[in-house]
This record gives structure tokens, sequence and C-alpha cells, in this order.
């Protein structure tokens, strides 16, 4: 997936999700459509990157609590 690739084996849910934003959203678009070009990646692949991104950072957080 993109520059950065990470392969993980889980069930893969077919099921199609769909983003819809609002008129007041439209720097979020813009957002994306700058990291795709940064990262060289389509759009599902950086909302895969930015889960795994959040989810890292959820990790991080929660070892640093137990510590």
């Amino acid at each position: 997936m993109c520059e950065r690739s990470e392969h993980i084996d889980l069930p893969v849910n077919t099921q199609r999700k769909h983003i819809s934003y609002s008129r007041k959203e439209r720097y979020i678009q813009e957002d994306e459509n700058k990291l795709m070009k940064q990262y060289r990646c389509g759009y599902s692949d950086i909302h895969k990157l930015g889960i795994l991104a959040l989810k890292e950072r959820t990790l991080q957080e929660m070892s640093a609590r137990s510590l």
C-alpha cells in the first residue's frame, strides 16, 4: 500500500463503506488530495493509512498510561 507497506492478515470485510462530507468539510477533501499526492496513494489507501496511524497512536497512548 503506497510507499509504506504493512500487510495484516485479517478477514476482509467486503461491504463498501462510504464517506459523506458536509459543505463545511471541503477542507478535508483538499487535505485528502494533498496527502494522496504526497504519498502517491489513491483514496482508499490514504484512508487505510489514516486508520493505521490512529491505531498506532492509540497503542502508544495506552502504553504511556500504563507506565
